[in-house]
């Protein structure tokens, strides 16, 4: 039995205080997708879980599960506030070892955490509406926009 192979990345790598423009945080699996699949994840950087980012519906998880039949999921993740005073902050999710899967590369992502009116450029795994403007891959709520320190 050949085990999935897990990997995590940051499609929409800032997350803006205050605003709508969330971080996503992108898990994919490869191999058989017939069950659903939990990944587990460590946290880190110098952003405070629940503080400084949480889920938009106001939680923390530690892990996600891929449906069946999918490759990935999405974990939006949504700036708060800064409880560190440091502008940006970061957060970091690494795969952590489970029996159910091989990890995969990259193992670990990154976001960064930004104070309204301070972003920084976003990495997107988008492509570009009729409109011309690049949306976020799933997340038409979610215009890619880059605005300068």
């Amino acid at each position: 039995l050949t085990l999935p192979a897990v990997s995590v990345a940051a499609t929409t790598a800032t997350a803006v205080m205050g605003t709508t423009n969330d971080a996503i945080v992108t898990f994919a699996r490869t191999g058989d997708t017939t069950l659903p699949l939990t990944v587990n994840f460590a946290l880190g950087g110098t952003a405070v879980k629940w503080n400084d980012y949480r889920t938009p519906a106001g939680d923390m998880p530690v892990s996600v599960t891929i449906p069946a039949g999918e490759i990935l999921t999405n974990l939006a993740i949504v700036g708060v506030t800064n409880s560190t005073g440091a502008n940006p902050e970061t957060a970091t999710f690494t795969i952590e070892t489970n029996a159910a899967y091989a990890i995969g590369s990259p193992s670990s992502a990154t976001i960064t955490i930004v104070m309204a009116g301070n972003s920084v450029p976003s990495t997107i795994g988008g492509n570009f509406a009729a409109s011309g403007k690049a949306m976020v891959a799933g997340h038409p709520r979610l215009p890619a926009s880059f605005q300068g320190p």
